[in-house]
């Protein structure tokens, strides 16, 4: 009984590590965008992360590319993120 609990817990444990990174967890805000400042107004000129996200610092690179931030949006309509707002991890 006991070893069948340890077994568990190490499968548990193993299991965490395994989630992937979600950068826009919530349902209001999660489509993951790359946002270009346009006039001072961040949130337009957007579209979407080319690739797999892995982590933070993968996302921002991949918006690094086109001039662009990392986003977490509501939607994209005509090139512009609706109701955005910073990703999971991201230090301003």
């Amino acid at each position: 009984m006991k070893m069948n609990m340890k077994v568990l817990i190490l499968t548990g444990i193993l299991t965490a590590r395994a989630v992937a990174y979600d950068p826009c967890p919530t349902e209001n805000q999660g489509v993951a965008l790359c946002c270009r400042l346009v006039s001072g107004e961040v949130g337009v000129d957007c579209g979407f992360v080319v690739g797999e996200i892995a982590n933070i610092t993968l996302f921002e690179e991949a918006c690094q590319e086109d001039n662009a931030v990392p986003r977490c949006c509501q939607d994209l309509v005509l090139g512009f993120g609706i109701n955005c707002t910073d990703p999971v991890g991201l230090d301003n």
